[in-house]
């Protein structure tokens, strides 16, 4: 899944939920950058903001930054090194 089929995705979630009556004070689309095209990304942003939702978006492999155990393990990471790194922070693991 792209960015802007995560917005898509999102429209159809929503309008499904409130196709029954259920109504939402706020909707959000949460992504990281990844490896996809500036104006994907971009467009992800303005369709999203068309829609009225929220949007938080932050560096590639974001999800490994806040884990705690991987914090002192790493200061910067690309996607491509991520599932290495989560692999050596794991109870026993031992990735070299």
């Amino acid at each position: 899944m792209n960015t802007l089929s995560l917005v898509d995705q999102t429209i159809e979630i929503r309008n499904a939920e409130e196709s029954t009556g259920i109504k939402f004070d706020q909707v959000w689309c949460v992504f990281d950058l990844d490896d996809f095209p500036k104006e994907n990304f971009d467009q992800a942003i303005e369709r999203a903001k068309k829609e009225k939702f929220h949007v938080a978006y932050s560096n590639e492999a974001f999800e490994l930054y806040s884990d705690p155990i991987c914090q002192d393990n790493f200061s910067s990471c690309l996607r491509w090194s991520a599932c290495r790194v989560e692999q050596a922070c794991q109870p026993g693991g031992n990735v070299t």
